[in-house]
């Protein structure tokens, strides 16, 4: 995985977004955003070098949920009143989020499709053990954080990541941790490293006391101790759905 370049920019763009400590007024997140959507762009790109036949109407339904996030989105401008800055932001990200939907249902069709979603999971992978470290610190070790690199927490006791929320750092490493399942049923991970890093990351969203990461939790931390399926055979096209639908029905 170290010598694919998409691995590595995969990894660049789920790590850097959720570890820049640094913000400026008014828009405390603008910078991770902004670095988010470069960087996420990049990827597509990447990924996209080679042109393959559309698969839109595989993701037709996420496309149709995103859809109607964008009409509440005008919707909150419009009757509901609020500043166009807020419903804009959210209309361009979520455009950004059909973008990448709309590319890895393509990638589905490509000769390399595993490849791409072993090289998206790892990203993810990377971010959450990077995430993992930063909630340890933040907890366990306050003096060590410069509120520069480590966000210093606002809250004693709880880690909030770097950017400086508790639900969105357990949210991340929730997504973080389903991808090291997939990691693991793609043989892409050594089954003694994979569950040792499950185990860290659902510890860090323990460290965040994020209700919403705690029913999560609840359904998702005995997948790293089950058995593994059968990896998929090398010309597979299985979409990321189907293969996190295989470790559930393993682990049943």
């Amino acid at each position: 995985m170290l010598t694919d370049p998409r691995a590595l920019l995969a990894a660049a763009a789920a790590a850097a977004p959720s570890l820049l400590a640094y913000n400026v007024s008014p828009s405390p997140t603008f910078l991770n955003q902004a670095l988010a959507l470069a960087l996420w762009g990049g990827f597509v790109l990447l990924c996209a070098a080679a042109p393959v036949a559309a698969r839109v109407r595989d993701a037709l339904s996420l496309l149709i949920v995103l859809a109607l996030l964008a009409a509440a989105a005008l919707w909150s401008w419009g009757p509901g009143g609020l500043p166009a800055s807020l419903a804009l932001s959210a209309l361009g990200l979520l455009c950004a989020a059909a973008l990448l939907l709309v590319a890895g249902a393509t990638q589905r069709a490509s000769a390399d499709a595993v490849a791409v979603f072993a090289a998206f999971c790892f990203g993810w992978a990377v971010a959450g053990g990077l995430n993992a470290g930063v909630a340890l610190l933040q907890v366990f070790a306050p003096g060590w954080v410069d509120g520069d690199w480590v966000a210093r927490s606002g809250i004693a006791g709880r880690a909030v990541g770097n950017l400086r929320q508790p639900n969105h750092s357990s949210s991340l490493l929730l997504w973080s941790s389903i991808a090291v399942i997939a990691l693991l049923e793609l043989r892409r991970l050594a089954p003694r490293w994979g569950r040792l890093l499950f185990a860290a990351m659902i510890f860090a969203v323990v460290l965040t006391a994020s209700r919403t990461g705690l029913v999560r939790r609840r359904r998702g931390s005995g997948l790293a101790f089950c058995p593994l399926p059968s990896p998929p055979p090398s010309n597979s096209k299985a979409a990321p759905g189907s293969l996190f639908a295989a470790g559930g029905r393993n682990c049943a």
